[in-house]
C-alpha cells in the first residue's frame, strides 16, 4: 500500500493538475502560510504543523471550491457527486474542481453563499487528507487518474438550475392523479422518461413479469397512483427489468434498475422528507407504507441480549437500558428512541421486546433515473457492480436526510404498490415535479475501514486475504487458522448471520443450524436461486463440537469453512471482529486449557500441518543440542545451527543460549552466526514479523507466571515497535473501557481517578501518565531482539505514541458533580467515579454513596412535597426577596433561587448554556454571599468560594480558564461594582465550549461549557446583549441590614450543615417528583412558557419543574433587569462622527455612506475627542498614545457584535438643519474579500435589537 507522503503526492496531482501556479498551505489558524509548488517544502510544512490546509482560490490559481457541512448534515444544493469529498473533525467538505476564471470562480462562490435555512458553508480552503482528515476509499482510489473537473455550465445547471413553482400555494398540491397529489407541474423531461419495472402478485412468486418500457407518467398512473385498502402482501414490484431466462428476483438477475427506491421506517418526518426533496428541485413519488403511523415496534431479544453482553450490562428489560439499546444499535432517529416505553416481553416467532413509542412515518421514496442503469454496461466484475448499486442507494438516502436500512438497498430490493388497512384515514400517495437523478451525481456512501497497520496483514488484504499460506481475515488481518484452533469448538455462527445479515438466511433448520445463501454464488450453476439449499452454517455447541459452513455444489468443492468464512467477510456481510467477540464465543469465560479442532477432510487446516512440522523442527533442535559437545565434529555442529536457524526469534535466542554454554562460546557469536545463515539463504526460512498478539499467547503457554498474570500483558517488540504500539493502545483502551479512567474532556485529553484520599484529580494525558497507567495497570514485558524476556516499564516511545495515537478510545467527559445527579433519561447516579450515560464524575466518597440508597430516599408522594417544598422555604425565611417593589414578596426572585440550587441536580437534562443567575442588592449587608453559599453547599456539597470580577477583560478570562481546569462547576462574581458588560461573560453565557490558550503554553484548550455562573452585587446594571442572559434574584430591605433583629434561623450555616444531607434529598424529592408527574411524552420542543434567547432547553426543564411543583413566577421578575446605556449613546455619538467625514458622504438626506473600512474606522476613533466615552478595550481608552492596530484588533471583536443592532445619529441634512436618522452597521466584503462597512438608514419603524 502506498505510504501516505507517497499518496498525498499523487493527491495533489490529481487536483491540481488542470491549474497552473504554486500553492498556498496554511495551518489551522492561519498563522503560517507558505506559498510554493516543491514537494520537499510542502513535506517540511506539514511536518511542522499538525492540520494544514490549502487555498483554492489564491493568487493566480483558481482551481474551484468547497461546501463544507456538518459531518451529519443534509446536503441541501441537490444531488451532485462533487469531484471528491474529505471528512475530519467532524466535518465534511465537498470539493468542486473548476475550469472557470477567476471572475466567474469568485462570482461563483458569492451567488452560492447560503441562505437562511442552508446548513452549508461555502469554502476557499480545504483539508488535506491527511492525519485527523481522511477520504473514501472510493476517492482515494481515483486520485491516480485525475479527479472530475467541471464546467461552469455544469455547476451552474446544478446549482442555479431554475426549478418550477407550484401553479397552486407551496401547501397545497397543484392537482390530482386518482388517490395521489401532484405537486408541480410534470416536466417534458418526466414525459419522455421510459421506464421498465418488474411485477408480480406477491412476494413468494416464483416468477416475475418483466414489462416493455413505457412511458414514466403512464407507469405512475397505472401502477402507483392508487392507494388499494387489503392486507399489506399484496402487488410487488421491482424498479428495474429481469433476466427472462430465469424470470427469478435476485440481484444478479436484475439487467437494469430505471427508478431507485428508498424504503423508510426509522421514524423520519415524511413531511419533512418530502418538503428536502421538493426543495432539492427533485422528481420523485412518494407514499406511505400499509404500516404507517405504527406506534409498537419489535426488537428481537436476542440482539438486545447479546448486546447488553458484549458491553457488560446486566440484560434488564427496562425502558432506559432498551432505549440505549436503540440509539447505538439501530436506524431509529433519536426522537423515536426518546419516546419509546418497554410494554412486555413477548414469545412470538421467537423472543421479543415490544416498545410503544410516538406514530412512526413509514414511507416509500422513488426516483426516476435520468437515465437507467444497464448493469453489462459497467466496467468491472458483477459482484462490484452491484455493489456499486448498493452504495448508490445508501448515498442518495443519506443526500436527503435518511438513512437506509443495509438489507434494503440490493437492485432486486421488493416494493409492495401502495396498500393501507381499512380504517386506516393517514395514507398518502405524492408525485413532485423536478428534474430526473442522474445515477453518476448520486453520492456513494462512505464505507471506509480501518485496514490492520501490520505490513503482511496490509499485504493478505491486498492480495485477497492469504499470506504465508495462511487465510486471513480480510480487514483486521487475523489469522483464521490460528483463530480457529482457539475459538471453533465455541463459535455461534449462527447469531453472527442472525445479527448482521438476516437476509443471507433462507430456512432456520434449529436454533444452531441454518441454510444460508453461499458466498460463492457466483460459483454455482443456478447463481441467484433463492430456494438453493446447498450451503449451510452450524454453531458450535450440544449438536456440533465446532462451526460448519459448507456448501455442497460441485463448485465449492474443497473450499473449507474458514475459506468460507473469509468469503463471507469480504463480501461485507459481517466485519471479522465478530471473531473474537465474546458475545459470539459461547464457552470463552474462564477456560484454562485450549480445545483443539476435530476436523478432517476438506475441514482440515493447512496450519496445523505448518504447525506440526514447526514442533517437530523445534523439538529436533532441542534434542541435537542436549546431545552436541565441544567434542563434536564441525559437521554435527553445523547441523545444529541449520536447525536453530530455521525457527522463530524468541526460540532461536533462547536455544543460542544454551547451545553457546554447551559449546563454550559468547552467545552473541552464536546469534550472529545463525542469523548469517538465514541473511545467506543457507536454510530456508519463514520472513517473520512478530505479532503482539502471538508473543502473549506463547507467553501464557510457557511461563506460568505470566499465565496467572491478573493483568494484560503487553510485549514491547524492538522488532516490530509499530506493532507494539498498537497493541499497547488497544489494550489500554481494553482496560479503560473497563475501568474509566482516560477522558476526553472537550479538547484535553485528562486522566481521573480516586486518589488515596478519596479524591478525584484530573491530570493532563502525558508521558509519565501514560508510563504510570501501565505500571498500575499492565504487565509490561520487553522482548528483545535476541528472544530475551524481560518485565519493565513501557518505554518513552510507546508512551508518548500512545497520548498521541488515534486508536486509544476515550471517554467523553462532559464535567464533574459533588452529589448525586439525574442522567437525561432521569436516573439517579449515586455511584462515585464515572457514569457512561451522565458522562460526569461523581466526586463522592464511599461512605457517602450508601445515605443516597432508594430505600433512604422520601418516597414520592404529595404530601412529601409539600415537606419538601417547605423545608427548603424555610432555610431561606430571612432573606427579604423582592420583585418589582419591597413587600411584594419577591415570589419570582424566590423561584430563581430555588432554580439555581437544582441546577446541578438536573444539568445532563438539558443541552446548551444556562443564563447567569444575578443576586440583585441595593446595600452592603443584605445576605447576598451568605444567599448564595448557603444554597450552593445544599446543592453541591462544597462551598462555591467567590471571584472577584476583574476591570482587565484579559486577567477575567484567564480566571475562568482556570475555573475550568479545576473542574469547578459553579463559579461565584461577588461584590460587583461595574456593570455586567464584559464580552468574556458574554461568551461564557453562550458558547458550548470555552476555548482559550493554556497558561504557560501555545496550545489552545476547548473545555465543555457546563458552568453555573452567579454575580452579585449593588444595584448590578448589565450591558443591552447581557440584559438577555439572566435571570435576577431581588434583596431588598426596609431598615438598616446591620439593624435587623429577630431571625428565624439565628445560626443558619450550623443549621445548613447538620440538615444538608436531608435538604439535599429534598432537592432530588423535587425532580422525581417532576420526573413522575409531568406530562406523557414531555419534550422541551414542546414547552410553551417563559423562554429566554439562546436558553431554550434550559427554561423548558426548569420551568417545567417549577410548573409541575408548584412553585410560582419563573422568569416572572426578569422585565426589572436595568441595562447600562452608556456604551450604545457612545455608539451613537461615534458613528455619527464616521458619518460626518467628508471621504463618505455630503450635505444631503441620508440614504447610506460611502465604503470604508475598519481600519479606517479604527483611525477615525483614535482622532476622536470623545473617545473616553466609548469602552471599546473593555475599559476608558487613555486621551493619548493609542496604537489604531490596537484599536483596530477590539474592533474585530466589537463589531460582529453590534452588526444587528439600529443606532440613533445626529445628521446635518442641509446647512444647520440636523435630524435623528436610525442606522445599521452593514458588512460586505471586498474584491479580496476583506471585510468592507457602509452605514445604511433604517425604516422609521424599525426597532432597535
Amino acid at each position: 500500500m502506498p505510504s501516505e507522503q507517497t499518496f498525498l503526492q499523487t493527491w495533489l496531482g490529481g487536483t491540481f493538475g488542470h491549474v497552473d501556479g504554486d500553492l498556498d498551505f496554511l495551518n489551522a489558524d492561519g498563522s503560517a502560510i507558505v506559498t510554493t509548488g516543491d514537494y520537499a517544502e510542502i513535506v517540511q510544512f506539514i511536518e511542522e504543523q499538525e492540520e494544514v490546509f490549502i487555498d483554492l482560490v489564491a493568487g493566480e490559481l483558481f482551481a474551484g471550491f468547497a461546501l463544507q457541512f456538518p459531518d451529519d448534515g443534509n446536503v441541501e444544493a441537490g444531488v451532485f457527486a462533487p469531484s471528491f469529498a474529505i471528512r475530519g473533525n467532524g466535518y465534511r467538505w465537498d470539493v468542486y474542481l473548476t475550469d472557470a476564471s477567476d471572475g466567474e470562480l469568485r462570482g461563483l462562490i458569492d451567488e452560492l453563499q447560503p441562505q437562511q435555512d442552508d446548513t452549508y458553508t461555502v469554502e476557499r480552503l480545504i483539508p488535506l487528507p491527511i492525519n485527523n482528515f481522511e477520504m473514501s476509499d472510493a476517492d482515494a482510489d481515483r486520485a491516480t487518474e485525475g479527479y472530475r473537473v467541471f464546467t461552469l455550465e455544469e455547476i451552474e445547471a446544478v446549482f442555479f438550475a431554475p426549478v418550477e413553482e407550484p401553479a397552486a400555494p407551496a401547501t397545497e398540491p397543484s392537482g390530482h392523479i386518482n388517490d395521489a397529489e401532484i405537486w408541480g407541474d410534470v416536466t417534458p423531461e418526466m414525459q419522455a422518461l421510459e421506464v421498465a419495472i418488474s411485477t408480480a402478485k406477491n412476494r413468494e412468486a416464483k416468477e416475475w413479469t418483466t414489462h416493455d418500457p413505457k412511458p414514466f407518467m403512464d407507469i405512475f398512473q397505472t401502477v402507483f397512483s392508487k392507494h388499494v385498502a387489503g392486507k399489506k402482501d399484496g402487488n410487488s414490484v421491482v424498479l428495474g427489468a429481469l433476466g427472462q431466462q430465469t424470470k427469478r428476483r435476485t440481484k444478479t438477475n436484475v439487467i437494469r434498475n430505471s427508478m431507485m427506491g428508498l424504503d423508510i421506517d426509522s421514524g423520519a418526518s415524511m413531511e419533512e422528507t418530502f418538503q428536502r426533496v421538493r426543495k432539492m428541485g427533485l422528481a420523485a413519488i412518494f407514499y406511505t407504507t400499509h404500516s404507517h403511523g405504527s406506534t409498537e415496534i419489535e426488537i428481537a431479544y436476542d440482539k438486545f441480549y447479546r448486546w447488553a453482553l458484549k458491553n457488560e450490562i446486566e440484560p434488564s428489560e427496562s425502558t432506559e437500558l432498551i432505549r440505549r439499546y436503540m440509539r447505538e444499535e439501530t436506524n431509529y432517529v433519536s426522537d423515536v428512541c426518546d419516546h419509546s416505553e418497554f410494554v412486555e416481553k413477548r414469545h412470538e416467532d421467537g423472543m421479543k421486546l415490544i416498545l410503544r413509542t410516538r406514530p412512526i412515518d413509514k414511507f416509500r421514496v422513488i426516483f426516476p433515473l435520468k437515465e437507467a442503469f444497464v448493469y453489462a454496461q459497467q466496467q468491472g466484475a458483477h459482484k462490484d457492480v452491484i455493489h456499486q448499486w448498493e452504495l448508490k442507494v445508501l448515498g442518495m438516502g443519506r443526500s436527503i436526510g435518511v438513512e437506509i436500512d443495509r438489507v434494503a438497498r440490493d437492485p432486486s430490493r421488493l416494493f409492495y404498490l401502495p396498500r393501507h388497512g381499512k380504517d386506516s384515514t393517514n395514507h398518502r400517495i405524492m408525485l413532485t415535479c423536478g428534474k430526473l437523478v442522474a445515477y453518476e451525481d448520486v453520492p456513494a456512501a462512505s464505507t471506509t475501514s480501518r485496514v490492520s497497520d501490520d505490513p503482511f496483514d496490509q499485504a493478505a488484504a491486498i492480495m485477497g486475504g492469504t499470506m504465508r499460506g495462511r487465510t486471513m481475515s480480510p480487514t483486521l488481518g487475523l489469522d483464521l487458522g490460528q483463530w480457529a484452533k482457539d475459538h471453533a469448538h465455541e463459535f455461534d455462527i449462527a447469531s453472527v448471520f442472525r445479527d448482521h445479515c438476516s437476509d443471507r438466511i433462507r430456512v432456520e433448520q434449529t436454533q444452531d443450524k441454518l441454510t444460508v445463501e453461499c458466498p460463492f454464488d457466483d460459483d454455482h450453476s443456478n447463481p441467484g436461486d433463492p430456494d438453493d439449499p446447498g450451503c449451510f452454517i452450524q454453531s458450535a455447541g450440544m449438536e456440533a463440537e465446532s462451526f460448519a459452513f459448507h456448501c455442497s455444489h460441485a463448485g465449492c468443492a474443497g473450499r473449507n469453512r474458514l475459506v468460507m468464512l473469509q468469503k463471507a467477510m469480504q463480501e461485507d456481510w459481517f466485519p471479522d471482529n465478530v471473531l473474537n467477540d465474546k458475545v459470539y464465543l459461547v464457552e470463552s469465560e474462564d477456560e484454562e486449557e485450549e480445545k483443539t479442532k476435530d476436523d478432517a477432510g476438506p475441514d482440515a487446516d493447512d496450519d496445523e500441518v505448518e504447525d506440526k512440522a514447526y514442533s517437530d523442527r523445534h523439538q529436533e533442535a532441542v534434542e541435537a543440542i542436549s546431545k552436541i559437545s565441544k567434542e563434536a565434529k564441525r559437521s554435527q555442529i553445523k547441523e545444529v545451527y541449520e536447525l536453530v536457524a530455521t525457527l522463530n526469534r524468541s526460540d532461536r535466542g533462547q536455544l543460542a543460549k544454551t547451545l553457546a554454554k554447551k559449546l563454550g562460546l559468547v552467545k552473541d557469536d552464536v546469534i550472529a552466526h545463525i542469523n548469517s545463515l538465514r541473511s545467506s539463504g543457507a536454510v530456508e526460512v519463514d520472513d517473520e514479523t512478530p505479532d503482539p498478539a502471538s508473543v502473549v499467547k506463547n507467553l501464557k503457554r510457557r511461563y506460568k507466571a505470566f499465565k496467572n498474570s491478573k493483568k494484560p500483558i503487553v510485549p514491547q517488540i524492538d522488532a516490530n515497535m509499530k506493532g507494539s504500539i498498537d497493541y499497547f493502545v488497544d489494550t489500554v483502551s481494553t482496560v479503560n473501557d473497563q475501568k474509566p479512567m482516560l477522558f476526553l474532556y472537550g479538547s484535553e485529553k485528562i486522566r481521573c481517578v480516586r486518589s488515596t484520599n478519596n479524591e478525584f484529580h484530573p491530570e493532563t494525558l502525558s508521558k509519565p501518565v501514560m508510563r504510570s497507567v501501565a505500571i498500575e495497570e499492565l504487565d509490561v514485558v520487553e522482548i528483545t531482539a535476541d528472544g530475551t524476556v524481560n518485565r519493565k516499564a513501557v518505554n518513552d516511545v510507546m508512551a508518548e505514541q500512545a497520548c498521541m495515537s488515534t486508536r486509544l478510545k476515550l471517554h467523553k467527559l462532559d464535567g464533574y458533580s459533588d452529589l448525586p445527579y439525574f442522567t437525561r433519561e432521569g436516573k439517579l447516579v449515586t455511584t462515585p467515579g464515572y457514569d457512561r450515560d451522565g458522562r460526569r464524575i461523581l466526586r463522592l466518597s464511599e461512605n457517602a454513596e450508601s445515605a443516597y440508597a432508594p430505600d433512604k430516599l422520601l418516597p414520592v408522594t404529595a404530601e412529601n412535597l409539600r415537606l419538601a417544598k417547605d423545608e427548603i422555604r424555610y432555610v431561606f425565611s430571612d432573606f427579604p426577596f423582592k420583585d418589582a417593589e419591597v413587600g411584594d414578596g419577591g415570589a419570582s426572585s424566590y423561584c430563581h433561587l430555588l432554580a439555581m440550587m437544582l441546577q446541578p441536580l438536573v444539568r445532563s437534562m438539558f443541552d446548551g448554556n444556562s443564563p447567569f443567575y444575578m443576586v440583585n442588592k441595593p446595600m452592603a449587608g443584605t445576605g447576598a454571599t451568605l444567599m448564595v453559599t448557603t444554597a450552593m453547599h445544599i446543592a453541591t456539597g462544597t462551598n462555591p468560594g467567590t471571584v472577584a470580577m476583574s476591570h482587565n477583560d484579559e486577567e477575567l478570562r484567564k480566571a475562568i480558564t482556570a475555573r475550568f481546569q479545576t473542574g469547578t462547576n459553579v463559579t461565584f462574581f461577588d461584590n460587583l461594582t461595574q456593570p455586567l458588560s464584559s464580552p468574556h461573560l458574554a461568551n461564557l453565557a453562550t458558547s458550548a465550549e470555552w476555548e482559550d490558550r493554556i497558561l504557560g503554553q501555545t496550545t489552545m484548550t476547548k473545555i465543555p461549557n457546563r458552568m453555573q455562573v452567579i454575580v452579585a452585587g449593588n444595584s448590578v446594571r448589565t450591558s443591552e446583549e447581557n440584559t438577555r442572559r439572566v435571570l435576577p434574584i431581588f434583596l431588598d430591605t426596609l431598615d438598616d441590614p446591620t439593624e435587623r433583629k429577630g431571625f428565624k434561623i439565628n445560626d443558619l450555616k450550623g443549621y445548613v450543615e447538620e440538615n444538608r444531607e436531608e435538604l439535599f434529598k429534598y432537592l432530588i424529592l423535587l425532580v422525581q417528583y417532576w420526573l413522575q408527574n409531568r406530562p406523557a411524552g414531555w419534550d422541551y420542543r414542546n414547552w410553551k412558557g417563559f423562554k429566554l434567547p439562546s436558553f431554550e432547553q434550559y427554561c423548558a426543564v426548569m420551568g417545567s419543574i417549577m410548573e409541575t411543583i408548584g412553585v410560582e413566577g419563573f422568569g416572572v421578575n426578569c422585565k426589572y433587569v436595568r441595562a447600562e446605556n452608556s456604551d450604545r449613546q457612545a455608539w451613537n455619538v461615534f458613528l455619527g462622527e464616521v458619518a460626518s467625514k467628508a471621504k463618505i458622504t455630503a450635505l444631503v438626506p441620508f440614504v447610506e455612506s460611502k465604503p470604508f473600512t475598519q481600519h479606517q474606522m479604527a483611525g477615525w476613533f483614535v482622532d476622536w475627542e470623545n473617545k473616553m466615552e466609548l469602552r471599546v478595550n473593555g475599559q476608558a481608552r487613555p486621551l493619548q498614545g493609542i496604537d489604531v492596530d490596537d484599536v483596530n484588533r477590539d474592533f474585530s471583536r466589537l463589531v460582529p457584535g453590534i452588526q444587528n443592532n439600529i443606532f440613533k445619529i445626529m445628521w446635518e441634512e442641509a446647512r444647520d438643519h440636523h435630524v435623528e436618522v436610525k442606522v445599521r452597521l452593514h458588512v460586505g466584503k471586498d474584491a479580496k474579500g476583506a471585510p468592507l462597512f457602509t452605514l445604511r438608514r433604517v425604516g422609521e419603524s424599525a426597532e432597535a435589537a
